[in-house]
């Protein structure tokens, strides 16, 4: 019965709440260290001083490296560390818990929502495939936003720029939606209206607006962010192996002798990934990076590559070039599953001696021999890469590249082995999979093919346009030019994220419809005609596929603000107002309908995912996914070794200028920060 004041000062430690998102209690601490042992990242200063003695005490700090991942919190058995945002302490049994996926980038990580009395009290990992219960900063503590005053709750409107929005129901709004869209069909055809969907949204929503450009307007005038970013890697690899979709899966990185990372810093764009990394070198995985930047994982590297930036596709030629002239490929590999080997090579040799290379890439002839040589001499090789591969004006020849030197080695359809993207969000792969793309269908399926579109045209019901779809830098010139009439966007802000953004906002002001469906008032809202409140990932039920193809269930937590919706009863709601009484109840009965377009997803059914994540394809119900492809052969029959040339960037440093700006990833934020900033 002593007074709190007494109790707190006879503790022998002070509470530390120096951390951004911990609050430390070692009078709590049973020195077990499962906080030392847990951490990836080695980021903990744990010591127990004067041990065995009347003065033992225990030093406990967080090292300036520290990624603020929080792992250490969910595993402390005692509560000496505890989330300081977590500010009324509660039994789990108190709580529900809801499955659910990270919203953030596209490892796909899933999470536990523990949620009271319609409130997200904290968000923990499950222990599930591809994270096993770890999770970073953002899919941790940055689930806030949900709650944050900007969160739009009613739909607005004006009819013109000049005026103020003014709140409106939801008939009003989608009314004037649906006459307005109509009447550019009719007046000026189905090319003047635009679609974007989002690698934000789920599945079964990207599915439904395509559905609608395609069924109610007869365009595919289609497309989103995820071309813009990993179109090259969908590209290069469609046109080697075959399929522009991940080989494998993400523990991949364990059975791999040697991993090459080119163009991707995951320890600030994709950490779990990044964990995984470390915790591989830990076991003897040998590293390749190749960066002109000395990122983290360049330190731990067993060789560095620091190229010029942009130079990407000469440095990997550079080192087939080696792999080629001392004979260390795969001889029986290449002669079974390549189709053009003596061009290839005939074209390698004749233009990549690797003094040009140095030239060319600023690494030296001994570094590109050294990256050949362990590369090709590995029993097991795997090739990842972001952005800083891809995002260049020889972007698929990158990508064609980096496949060449998996094919030359042999690596494909074997454990540890294949070259696969780190896709940036967390529907990148869903996005593009459920037609988001103005040249193909749901499945990457071609509607020039007379099988493919009388299969869509008898589970649609409507008949389909062969006329190839708009992509959107040219829908913006036809914008700019006053021959686009509408845009419909979902979950993409273009007016802060394109490039030319003073071009792109010219072609915005030219629309005579902009619709923004979104869960905060984007920068693109500044030329929006009607804003729709849409609902977040907690608010609502559907799938994700992350960057291996797996296709995983998040569940809905709480309810959305105000009255905003769900993207797929938005759209549900809109196709009605178009003359289409759609009968989806909710996104299973969407996710069938992908079945019975997609062979692919034949077997990913929700009772089914409500159990683990699947990766398609999934042929049946009994199925269990597909981890790793080409096991049986390639699905042309053979490899098409591509001719990778170097496209040099437009423009060059100045001579009294000689700087290059290079964009990263930042761990803490994410896309334009639209989340991460509130």
């Amino acid at each position: 019965n002593i007074p709190v004041t007494e109790a707190i000062r006879r503790m022998k430690y002070p509470i530390n709440r120096e951390h951004p998102f911990i609050e430390v209690d070692l009078n709590k601490c049973i020195a077990c260290q499962k906080c030392v042992r847990i951490c990836p990242y080695s980021a903990i200063d744990f010591k127990i001083i004067n041990k065995g003695t009347p003065y033992e005490y225990i030093s406990f700090s967080f090292k300036d490296h520290c990624t603020n991942c929080g792992n250490c919190v969910d595993i402390c058995p005692t509560g000496a560390l505890v989330k300081k945002d977590l500010k009324v302490p509660y039994l789990r049994t108190e709580a529900k818990s809801v499955k659910s996926v990270c919203g953030y980038c596209g490892t796909g990580c899933n999470l536990t929502i523990w949620v009271k009395n319609g409130r997200i009290l904290e968000i923990t990992g499950a222990d599930l495939p591809p994270n096993y219960g770890s999770l970073c900063v953002k899919g941790r503590f940055g689930f806030e936003y949900y709650k944050h005053k900007d969160r739009l709750k009613k739909p607005l409107l004006r009819k013109n720029l000049k005026e103020d929005f003014k709140e409106v129901d939801w008939d009003t709004a989608l009314d004037y939606i649906a006459e307005k869209l109509l009447e550019f069909r009719d007046k000026y055809g189905p090319e003047s209206i635009g679609f974007l969907t989002s690698s934000q949204i789920s599945n079964e929503e990207n599915y439904l607006l395509q559905k609608i450009a395609r069924v109610i307007f007869k365009s595919n005038n289609v497309d989103c962010s995820v071309r813009v970013c990993h179109a090259p890697s969908v590209a290069g690899l469609a046109a080697t192996v075959g399929t522009g979709a991940a080989c494998a899966a993400f523990d991949e990185i364990f059975n791999t002798e040697t991993l090459f990372l080119i163009g991707s810093d995951p320890l600030a764009s994709h950490p779990i990934i990044a964990e995984k990394i470390l915790k591989a070198l830990d076991q003897g995985l040998k590293l390749i990076v190749a960066d002109p930047i000395k990122i983290e994982l360049a330190d731990k590297a067993h060789l560095w590559l620091n190229l010029k930036p942009g130079t990407n596709v000469p440095l990997l030629n550079g080192i087939a070039y080696i792999i080629l002239k001392e004979k260390l490929y795969n001889k029986e590999f290449v002669n079974k599953f390549t189709e053009n080997f003596d061009k290839y090579m005939h074209y390698i040799l004749s233009e990549w001696e690797p003094t040009i290379v140095e030239r060319i890439t600023g690494v030296k002839k001994v570094f590109i021999e050294q990256a050949a040589y362990i590369f090709a001499t590995s029993k097991r090789g795997l090739i990842l890469w972001g952005l800083g591969l891809t995002e260049h004006r020889s972007g698929s020849y990158g990508v064609m590249a980096a496949a060449n030197l998996a094919t030359l080695c042999g690596f494909w359809g074997k454990p540890g082995c294949g070259a696969m993207p780190l896709r940036g969000h967390c529907n990148v792969q869903g996005a593009c999979d459920m037609g988001g793309l103005p040249y193909v269908l749901p499945g990457y399926q071609s509607y020039s093919d007379s099988f493919v579109k009388l299969k869509f045209q008898e589970v649609w019901g409507s008949s389909l346009s062969e006329k190839e779809g708009l992509t959107l830098n040219k829908m913006l010139e036809r914008a700019k030019a006053g021959r686009m009439k509408a845009f419909y966007i979902i979950g993409y802000d273009i007016a802060m994220c394109h490039s030319n953004l003073k071009e792109v906002w010219k072609a915005l002001e030219n629309l005579n419809l902009l619709v923004i469906q979104d869960i905060f008032m984007p920068f693109t809202g500044n030329w929006a005609h009607i804003v729709l409140p849409a609902a977040c990932i907690f608010e609502k039920e559907g799938t994700f596929t992350n960057g291996e193809r797996r296709v995983q269930l998040f569940e809905k937590a709480i309810d959305p603000p105000g009255e905003a919706l769900p993207d797929w009863e938005i759209l549900i709601k809109l196709a009605k107002k178009l003359g289409y009484n759609w009968n989806y109840s909710s996104p299973s009965d969407i996710a069938e309908e992908i079945g019975k377009v997609w062979d692919a997803w034949k077997g990913l059914k929700y009772y089914r995912l409500k159990e683990i994540g699947i990766q398609w394809p999934c042929l049946d119900e009994t199925h269990p996914g597909t981890s790793l492809l080409f096991t049986s052969g390639f699905p042309k029959g053979k490899i098409r070794l591509a001719y990778p040339q170097y496209i040099p960037p437009l423009e060059e440093p100045a001579k009294e200028y000689p700087f290059v700006l290079i964009t990263g990833k930042r761990l803490i934020h994410f896309r334009c920060g639209g989340k991460t900033r509130r």
